[in-house]
């Protein structure tokens, strides 16, 4: 086994072969071909690193079998270095146009050659390392593209996730973004002890739910082939289809679909919490009402006693035989105290109606 280049050499004059063997053998392995279809059917197993091809050759010619050579895809990019007697400027240029990278008269000289040789090879090189670095770029690119598009979707679930005030509403939302990363899941969602499933399919199998079940205290991340179970507290998902073969993806995934998953699983409790505080608001308002009633009763019968306390003690003025004086005196000490207990009654109502808005503010956050 050796590292040195494979060079393809050919001409159809042995004699030539044997000079070019002689001068590049030390430095290369070294292939030859003594016709240009002899050329085409080596290459499809060699694939050299350069070709040194003779023009004037009988059936297919130099400048014949270069043209084929760069018209195949397979065979483009190896290097071409034409060694040829015909040495006009119109025959080299011929050779360049074929799509030759240099041009080598005969006689030549060893050390011209070994260095066009070398140069080209160096060029050669060179070139396969910038293509080489444009592809890394782009394949960079490209993935900086795609993750900032999948983390898109994953802000705009979060976004959407904020408006849904239901299980229902929430995993259907949170399906429909698992969906546009091409994955079916089925979901559990557990709220005060009790499971609530969804799915992308129309029917949720026994064995799926025994299987999150199976799973439910387990690590975050559970992976069997190409299923894979996400927990949270209070959310359970099953993929169904996660690309394995796709290392670079499924990494990915991994990644998205967790964020996705957690975010769900805040949601939830945003949506029990809210629950709860309605429920509470709901409560409350209710006990403000049955004390609002009773406040109405109280007031209704505080002013009864006050009036029939205030005829009674006129009467009692009638039958004392008090003065004008005295009679006033105790009208404006029974007017004074009704008034008061007016408006300790108002001052109730006003803690009451504080009490209300309040309650009513709480309504329009939930």
């Amino acid at each position: 086994m050796t590292d040195k280049p494979l060079l393809l050499v050919v001409d159809d004059e042995p004699i030539n072969l044997e000079i070019l063997e002689e001068a590049l053998e030390e430095y290369y392995q070294l292939e030859s071909a003594e016709t240009g279809e002899e050329c085409l059917e080596k290459l499809q197993a060699l694939q050299p690193e350069l070709i040194l091809l003779d023009v004037n050759m009988p059936g297919m010619t130099g400048i014949e079998t270069c043209i084929k050579i760069k018209a195949d895809i397979e065979t483009a990019d190896i290097p071409v270095v034409f060694v040829s007697a015909l040495g006009l400027p119109e025959e080299r240029m011929n050779g360049y146009k074929a799509g030759g990278e240099d041009y080598i008269t005969k006689p030549f000289e060893e050390e011209e050659l070994l260095a066009k040789v070398e140069l080209t090879l160096a060029s050669q090189q060179e070139r396969k390392s910038l293509q080489q670095g444009s592809n890394d770029a782009m394949s960079m690119a490209m993935t900086a593209m795609t993750q900032a598009s999948e983390m898109g979707l994953v802000m705009q679930f979060t976004r959407d996730s904020h408006h849904c005030d239901s299980l229902e509403a929430l995993a259907n939302c949170l399906l429909e973004s698992l969906r546009q990363f091409e994955l079916n899941a089925t979901l559990r969602m557990t709220v005060d002890k009790q499971d609530f499933y969804f799915s992308s399919a129309e029917t949720i199998g026994e064995r799926e739910q025994a299987a999150m079940e199976h799973v439910r205290e387990r690590d975050r991340f559970v992976h069997f082939g190409k299923r894979t179970i996400i927990n949270f507290k209070n959310i359970s998902v099953l993929i169904k289809n996660m690309p394995i073969a796709e290392q670079d993806r499924y990494g990915r995934l991994n990644d998205v679909t967790g964020m996705l998953v957690e975010g769900a699983d805040a949601r939830i409790e945003g949506i029990e919490m809210s629950a709860s505080l309605v429920a509470l608001i709901n409560t409350t308002r209710a006990v403000l009402g049955d004390i609002e009633v009773a406040h109405k009763e109280i007031e209704q019968k505080n002013t009864a006693i006050l009036e029939d306390l205030v005829t009674s003690v006129e009467w009692a003025f009638i039958n004392m035989d008090l003065g004008d004086e005295h009679e006033e005196y105790f009208r404006e000490l029974l007017t004074h105290a009704k008034k008061q207990s007016s408006a300790l009654f108002e001052a109730d109502m006003q803690m009451e109606r504080k009490i209300e808005s309040l309650i009513g503010s709480l309504s329009i956050t939930t």
